[in-house]
């Protein structure tokens, strides 16, 4: 086996798009194209001159009842995914992962928008299709200064990413000060941003036969760009001359894009523009399996090609995986398309439109009915004059008679019914779960729960579809992106904090986890369930004797909190309630005490103890002692103590009782009488004695 040269690449890649183009325009576009007509309403083609030509809009009323029911899980609240990590060491980055992920998809693109039109492209075209890239960005700005000193000017030349424009010395303001100058620069900056974007379903080529696009088969996508834009993106200029083109970006042989450019806009063959750098070419961004080494095996590349027969080879390199993700509301197995929601009801809005249209017309003539008249005998002009308070001339009387037309209401109605019936349990669109069934009120509130129970139940399934299929696959994508691409952190806001994320570290084969939300019922059931499990939480933590039990913690609460304020349709439940994972750590507890550090201080406590009660007692035994001989001075000089009062030692001097005083016991004398006790601590008054020349207590 040799290697494959540039002319036999470009051979094989122009048959897989002839191939696919072929197998999509027998039948796929102009299905596509026909449920487009059926969802504006447009007239079928069998209509009849002056008879009813009304179109039923059951398409339309379908795909537009069911997409706000399929959309809101994905839009309702900041978490559309989670990733699971694959470890521990994972846990920190698949929770940061998680909210970058949702950052980017709903901040840095469209989000809302590429859901809606994902969603809906597969309910009207059988399948929708996002691309996912990652684009380097160069951004050039302007900038001026003044003032700058020659070092500072010397440190921006320095700069790789700085371009001097324009540079000139000021005048300067003192003699002797250093030269300033003022200067104009221009600075390069180059990042990157992960691009998501709705394809388009007549420009995804695929090879039909394939089931999944997990099986990496080949798909392509085929646009029209300008010579301009190629040039922009860095391809020869010289080469892409010599590339037929559309000319005028002339109608192609998609029915379905005819189709969608009807009204509004109708180009015209052979109307070439005038500067032929807008002159549109066809560029087919290619992936499939190719043996190029000639190694016997075939590596999965990325080819890309411009020209209706793939003339000019842009690019070809080996990849690991293509940039797309699909789905399709209802699967076939074994089968890439499935089939939309407008397959299912085109067929009703015909034959109601058929009945609606007998309807009017059989009113038309019961409001307008024929008249049977004789011939010669009826004034012909009186009776074409059809006006309110006319007259007809006749000849004679019963010249004119009415034909009866009979009404046709009392069998069409039951028919129009049962067409409804038949709309509803293809698809689970009710009337009951959008509120138009005025009668609901007369049925009972188990049977009208029970209908709306099972229309959800059609509507969660294609919503988990959605997101098993299309939304795990697309964020599979840009993790993978992420991971490989950003080479630097980026700081950006989430929730009210700003947080610097580099995702050099992730793991980029976590698992994707896909939040749809769903839940059977309506919001009001819904909410009676969450708040049933919120009593029940509560009294779990009541039973468990606090928030650290094992049953129920905080995260557990302010999860159901976070699902309550989702329902309400709020999207995020920060200004409710506050995420027990953003508090702040508790400190650190204390380290264990060392036993023989814990003994030595109850010794030393204990000892300190001893020592203030002797201290207690000695200081308690020397007051009294000073108490006792206070007392006695006070006796012997017959001056009472200080702070004694003085009835307590009326009658004591030192010769004998005073006068007035009661009579002691004989033997008994003032100094054997009972004893005042002073208070502790006082004083006692100092004076001269008689008997010596030293001072003594008085």
């Amino acid at each position: 086996m040799t290697e494959k040269t540039e002319a036999e690449v470009r051979a094989i890649v122009a048959g897989k798009i002839d191939r696919a183009l072929s197998w999509q325009g027998a039948t796929l576009s102009r299905d596509r194209a026909k449920a487009l007509r059926y969802y504006r309403g447009e007239k079928f083609g069998n209509e009849i001159d002056g008879r009813s030509q009304i179109v039923s809009r059951d398409v339309a009323e379908v795909v537009d009842g069911m997409l706000p029911a399929i959309l809101r899980p994905f839009v309702s609240n900041d978490d559309v995914v989670r990733f699971e990590p694959k470890g521990p060491e994972d846990e920190r980055a698949a929770d940061q992962a998680s909210e970058y992920a949702n950052h980017v998809w709903s901040v840095d693109n469209p989000g809302f928008r590429v859901f809606h039109d994902w969603i809906k492209d597969g309910l009207l075209a059988r399948v929708g299709v996002v691309k996912l890239w990652w684009e380097t960005a160069t951004e050039s700005v302007r900038e001026d200064y003044s003032g700058l000193t020659a070092d500072e000017v010397g440190f921006l030349r320095l700069d790789p990413a700085v371009e001097i424009v324009e540079e000139r010395a000021e005048a300067l303001k003192d003699a002797g000060a250093p030269p300033t100058f003022a200067v104009s620069l221009r600075r390069t900056c180059q990042g990157g941003r992960i691009q998501v974007r709705n394809v388009p379903p007549e420009e995804f080529l695929t090879d039909g036969e394939r089931v999944s696009l997990d099986d990496k088969p080949f798909c392509a996508h085929r646009c029209r760009r300008t010579v301009s834009d190629l040039v922009a993106m860095g391809y020869d200029r010289a080469a892409l001359a010599a590339v037929a083109g559309d000319g005028s970006g002339a109608v192609d042989g998609s029915y379905e894009r005819q189709e969608r450019a009807r009204p509004e806009q109708s180009p015209i063959d052979g109307d070439a523009p005038a500067d032929d750098s807008q002159r549109e070419v066809w560029v087919s961004e290619c992936y499939l399996r190719l043996d190029e080494d000639g190694d016997g095996i075939a590596e999965y590349r990325k080819i890309t090609v411009a020209g209706d027969q793939a003339e000019l080879l842009l690019e070809d390199h080996e990849v690991d995986d293509h940039p797309f993700a699909a789905w399709s509301p209802y699967p076939i197995p074994h089968k890439f398309h499935g089939e939309s929601a407008a397959d299912k009801v085109m067929d009703v809005q015909l034959t109601k439109s058929a009945l609606l249209r007998q309807m009017l017309d059989n009113l038309y003539l019961i409001n307008n009915a024929r008249t049977e008249i004789v011939e010669g005998k009826v004034n012909l002009d009186d009776f074409l004059s059809s006006k309110p308070g006319g007259y007809v001339r006749v000849k004679e009387a019963g010249a004119m008679r009415e034909i009866a037309v009979p009404p046709v209401f009392q069998n069409a109605f039951p028919a129009l019914e049962y067409l409804d019936t038949v709309r509803e349990n293809r698809t689970g669109q009710t009337k009951y779960n959008q509120g138009l069934d005025a009668d609901s009120l007369n049925k009972t509130a188990t049977g009208i729960n029970a209908i709306m129970g099972a229309a959800m139940l059609r509507l969660e399934l294609i919503a988990r579809i959605f997101a098993e299929i299309g939304v795990r696959r697309a964020f599979r994508l840009m993790l993978r992106l992420l991971v490989r691409h950003q080479d630097k952190a980026r700081v950006v806001r989430l929730r009210n904090q700003w947080v610097a994320i580099d995702p050099r570290d992730w793991n980029a084969e976590m698992d994707v986890g896909v939040s749809v939300g769903l839940g059977t019922g309506n919001r009001d059931q819904q909410l009676g369930h969450l708040m049933a499990i919120w009593d029940k939480q509560v009294q779990a933590m009541q039973l468990q004797g606090g928030p650290a039990g094992p049953l129920v913690s905080p995260r557990n609460l302010y999860e159901t909190a976070s699902k309550i304020v989702h329902n309400a349709g709020i999207k995020t439940a920060q200004g409710f309630f506050t995420d027990p994972g953003l508090a702040p750590p508790a400190p650190p507890a204390p380290p264990p005490a060392d036993p023989a550090a814990m003994e030595l201080q109850g010794r030393m406590a204990l000892e300190n103890r001893r020592l203030d009660a002797d201290i207690a007692l000695k200081l308690r035994k020397h007051e009294d002692e000073m108490a006792l001989k206070r007392l006695e001075l006070s006796l012997r000089f017959g001056a009472p103590p200080m702070g004694m009062p003085e009835g307590m030692t009326r009658g004591l001097s030192p010769g004998g009782p005073a006068r007035g005083a009661p009579d002691m016991p004989p033997g008994a004398s003032a100094a054997e009488g009972p004893a005042p006790v002073l208070p502790s601590g006082t004083p006692a008054p100092v004076s001269a004695c008689d008997s010596c020349a030293t001072e003594s207590p008085r």
